[in-house]
């Protein structure tokens, strides 16, 4: 390979990751305007974490590794979940300033001890772990959770919050889709966050027990095809020379795409005529909007319950049309980088 060839290489190569980098930190909207400085807190020790109540109280929880002798099950769900690594601050990026209340989800101090319903607090230790067992369930010297309360070292105390959608709200009502919840027909009919993004499975609570009935750790997300497919419904049909497309949100409790302005779900349409000639082709966007622009930009996201319908000319007589519905995390990714929600072939 020649010189030249190995400069372009490089150049190239640096462009893209550059690029992934950029993206990467588009994907965090602020909540707010920071502060005018922001300085990385120092290493501490997880005691250096005050606890409430009496000051001279040291943590009953040093890490959430802790957890895992007694619930080693749960513990590996939590760590194949997208909340094991939630902490986000990219080490080839200065801290931005105007961003750094993102961090307050992504490693979060007890939501129990900061309040249910109030914006969490950035916790002084601990951002590798993100948001795990401590960060839901430690309440001061205790673990409170759905079970009924028992002996046991981390003192496991019932709390009926815990069946309830309101224990998501510190991290996920900013963003709009706890408010987006409630005022759904699923609130109404008493569907939880938890009923759907906590499956029910049968498996040890606490490891050595016998399996009961409850839910799992590993929360499904947008991220998962599966669920993107039980959110939104998309029929085709053929009829007078056009096609027709309906695509509804019949699945989500919230606004799809929700959270954060960088996800966008689409709607592609191709036509091919007889001789697999692509002879038109449509696109439809659908994403959500920054926060400081939905008061007079208009939401281009799916409503629970909504559906949209399109009709385009077929163009030819006789041919395949193709439908692909993708999800993108960000949208400024190429389509092809999409999870594919459904892909749908009819020909006429």
């Amino acid at each position: 390979m020649g010189i030249p060839r190995i400069v372009l290489t490089v150049l190239l190569t640096a462009a893209l990751a550059g690029w992934v980098l950029v993206v990467h930190r588009l994907s965090k909207e602020p909540l707010v305007e920071g502060p005018a400085a922001w300085t990385a807190p120092a290493a501490a020790s997880p005691a250096a974490e005050p606890a409430p109540g009496d000051a001279a109280a040291l943590l009953a929880f040093a890490s959430n590794a802790e957890c895992e002798p007694c619930h080693k099950e749960i513990y590996e769900e939590w760590r194949a979940d997208q909340h094991a690594a939630a902490w986000f601050n990219e080490p080839l990026l200065p801290p931005d300033p105007r961003r750094t209340e993102c961090n307050n989800c992504h490693a979060p101090q007890a939501i129990l001890e900061v309040g249910v319903e109030t914006l969490p607090l950035i916790r002084a230790a601990r951002f590798e772990e993100g948001v795990g067992c401590i960060e839901c369930h430690r309440h001061g010297d205790r673990a409170e959770g759905p079970l009924a309360s028992r002996p046991a070292s981390c003192k496991p105390t019932h709390n009926a919050i815990f069946v309830d959608s309101v224990i998501c709200s510190s991290c996920h009502a900013p963003h709009g889709s706890y408010g987006e919840w409630k005022e759904s027909a699923w609130a109404r009919k008493g569907y939880s966050c938890q009923a759907c993004h906590m499956k029910l499975v049968d498996a040890p609570t606490v490891t050595g027990e016998p399996p009961r009935r409850r839910r799992s750790h590993r929360m499904r997300s947008q991220r998962d095809p599966a669920m993107l497919r039980e959110a939104l419904q998309c029929d085709i049909r053929v009829a007078d020379g056009k096609l027709d497309v309906a695509l509804t949100n019949s699945g989500a409790a919230h606004n799809v795409p929700g959270e954060i302005s960088n996800r966008e779900v689409f709607l592609s349409v191709k036509i091919f005529d007889g001789d697999g000639n692509r002879v038109a082709a449509h696109r439809e966007s659908f994403k959500t909007v920054k926060r400081e622009q939905r008061a007079s930009v208009p939401s281009t996201q799916f409503r629970p319950g909504e559906t949209r319908r399109y009709r385009y000319d077929l163009v030819a007589a006789h041919g395949t049309v193709k439908v692909l519905v993708g999800y993108k995390l960000f949208l400024f990714t190429p389509d092809t980088w999409a999870l594919p929600v459904w892909e749908k072939q009819l020909d006429f």
